[in-house]
C-alpha cells in the first residue's frame, strides 16, 4: 500500500516509494543520539575539571597553612633565645596547622666564644597529617645579638 504525502500547494500530493517512510525518523533519532552523547561527554568533563580544581586547592591551601606555621615557628625561635636548645621542644599553632620544633644536638650550647647558634628541626602539620618539614639555623653571634640572622636549612614538602 502506498501512501500520498502533500507536495507545495493545496491538494497536490506525490506518491512516496516503499523505503523511504521511515528515513526521517531514523536520522532525527540518530542526531538526538549524537548530541546526547556530546551533552554527556561536556558534563563529564566540567565534572572533572571541578573536583581536580578543588583538590588542588585544598592541596594549597593546606600547604600555604603549613609555611605559616613555619614562620610563626621561626619568628618565635628568632625572638626568644631559650627556644630550641639542645633537645628543647616547643609548639607553635598557626592558622589551623601546628609546628612541633626541637632544638637539634648541640644547638644553643655554651661554648668558649658564648653560645652556638640553634638548629632546630620542624615538623608542621594540618588536620593531624604531616605536610611540611624544615631545619634552620638562628645565628645568635655567640649570644651577643641573638636571633641576628635565621637560614632555612633544609625544606621538605611531604607528598
Amino acid at each position: 500500500m502506498r501512501r500520498s504525502q502533500p507536495v507545495g500547494g493545496r491538494g497536490r500530493f506525490r506518491r512516496l516509494q516503499r523505503g523511504q517512510t521511515g528515513a526521517s525518523l531514523m536520522m532525527v533519532l540518530a542526531f538526538i543520539v549524537l548530541v546526547v552523547t556530546v551533552t554527556l561527554a561536556v558534563l563529564t568533563y566540567v565534572s572533572v575539571n571541578v573536583r581536580t580544581s578543588r583538590t588542588y586547592r585544598d592541596v594549597a591551601e593546606r600547604r600555604q597553612a603549613a609555611a605559616n606555621a613555619a614562620d610563626a615557628a621561626i619568628t618565635v625561635a628568632r625572638r626568644d633565645p631559650t627556644v630550641g636548645r639542645d633537645g628543647e621542644t616547643y609548639t607553635v599553632s598557626y592558622q589551623g596547622a601546628d609546628a612541633d620544633c626541637t632544638g637539634m644536638a648541640g644547638s644553643g650550647m655554651t661554648i668558649a666564644q658564648g653560645t652556638a647558634d640553634r638548629e632546630i628541626r620542624c615538623e608542621m602539620g594540618v588536620d593531624g597529617s604531616e605536610v611540611l618539614v624544615i631545619e634552620f639555623r638562628v645565628a645568635d653571634q655567640g649570644g651577643s645579638n641573638p636571633g641576628a640572622a635565621v637560614q632555612i636549612t633544609r625544606r621538605e614538602v611531604q607528598r
